[in-house]
């Protein structure tokens, strides 16, 4: 973790603790019982449960490199580039990497959708998870996760998620950004009470930043998941878009995946974009949206500016209906 800023992190997990009230309160998209964990990043890692099993250990979150002295980098945005069941990689996958690498990111965000899931076979898991990180590995730049549906979608994806990627919101500085990730996943489609109340934690705290948000489940869906994203849950969606405008002088964007597709939108003030053209299958013709491709930021103290970048190969073949899921 960047030095400067300790870090708290509040992971979602269930204790088998064996005492009165512990975990009141079900998960009902997973069955995750949420018990709220303040740890330090930047120590060795966090060990907790999920329903039950076994304690599992978390990694830390990666060290990106130091903040230059004259406080401009680039980092990149992507999401949802889901691979085979085998664990196989998307070729487009791999091509964005290689693209970024050329921007030379001081870090990459990922807004989920890491691995093709919906699976209860343990070696499918690990078989997708290996194929991932394998692809990662050939970034030069650090990767930071929020998880998607595909990644966590009952309890044993997610623990296999918090294996191997870490916790799932978390926030960190670096130069004049704070970057956050959120967990649209564990507590049934929306930002549970917990989170929020972490969320408003560090909004309140990022006075003079630029905060860049990063989640899977967009709060305002334009093209095949209208209705299964934030929007299920409407009195809670705006909720955390009021907590976005309360704070828009300190918040640059919110970028989310989901929909295969790229789009921009401005509402009261804040910046929503969603970038889900990371190697999974597109959901439109590119003149909606339906191109391979990820986001560069390039901050220059005390100004940031977001460049789309596209890769080839990004129309739907001809005749093709996409399946959201």
């Amino acid at each position: 973790m960047p030095p400067g800023r300790p870090t708290t992190i509040l992971l979602f997990a269930a204790f088998a603790l064996g005492c009165a009230g512990a975990g009141s309160r079900t998960n009902t998209a997973t069955g995750i019982l949420p018990a709220p964990i303040s740890v330090v990043a930047g120590e060795s890692g966090q060990v907790f449960r999920v329903s039950g099993e076994q304690a599992v250990y978390a990694p830390k979150l990666p060290h990106p490199a130091p903040v230059p002295a004259d406080g401009k980098f680039v980092f990149a945005v992507m999401g949802d580039n889901r691979g085979a069941v085998t664990g196989k990689p998307s070729p487009e996958f791999l091509k964005l990497i290689d693209r970024m690498n050329g921007d030379n990111p001081a870090f990459v965000l990922n807004t989920g959708d890491m691995i093709r899931g919906y699976t209860t076979d343990r070696s499918f898991l690990r078989d997708q998870w290996n194929g991932y990180l394998g692809a990662v590995a050939g970034l030069k730049a650090p990767m930071y996760h929020a998880p998607g549906n595909h990644d966590w979608f009952d309890a044993q994806s997610a623990k296999a998620y918090l294996e191997a990627v870490g916790p799932s919101f978390y926030s960190f500085d670096y130069g004049i950004a704070r970057l956050v990730a959120l967990d649209t996943e564990s507590d049934a489609g929306r930002i549970g009470p917990e989170q929020f109340t972490w969320l408003e934690r560090e909004l309140e705290t990022a006075v003079g930043k630029k905060v860049f948000i990063f989640l899977h489940r967009p709060l305002f869906p334009v093209d095949g998941h209208v209705g299964s994203s934030l929007d299920e849950h409407p009195a809670d969606r705006d909720r955390l878009h009021s907590l976005f405008v309360k704070h828009k002088a300190e918040i640059a964007a919110v970028f989310a995946g989901h929909e295969h597709v790229y789009n921009e939108q401005v509402r009261d003030g804040i910046t929503y974009y969603i970038t889900g053209g990371g190697g999974a299958p597109l959901y439109a013709a590119p003149e909606k949206g339906g191109y391979y491709h990820y986001l560069a930021v390039r901050v220059d103290p005390p100004n940031a500016a977001i460049e789309l970048r596209r890769t080839e190969a990004s129309a739907l073949p001809a005749g093709a209906v996409p399946v959201p899921r």
